[in-house]
């Protein structure tokens, strides 16, 4: 596959998601896919805190506060992406 294969949109998604190209993999769209909704989806594991409670480790408080900031903004991003979906509906 080459850059005429592509439309420049998925060209430039291709490059933002995965850093490099997969010309000899003959299932890349498949790969495309895989990667971009590991970029969409929210890592959960970073709320998880039940090993450490478990051994009766403290959670530091930059700990909660980097998972705090990252449910802060994913909630926004998702805040946003709502908005734009049902900003034309009239609900009433």
């Amino acid at each position: 596959m080459n850059d005429t294969d592509m439309n420049g949109l998925e060209s430039l998604v291709w490059d933002a998601v995965l850093d490099e190209r997969i010309d000899w993999f003959p299932l890349h769209k498949v790969v495309f896919v895989g990667k971009l909704i590991a970029v969409v989806v929210p890592n959960l594991n970073s709320f998880n805190v039940q090993a450490a409670v478990d051994a009766g480790n403290s959670i530091p408080i930059i700990y909660l506060a980097a998972a705090f900031n990252y449910l802060v903004v994913f909630v926004i991003a998702i805040w946003m992406v709502a908005m734009l979906l049902f900003e034309d509906r009239d609900l009433a």
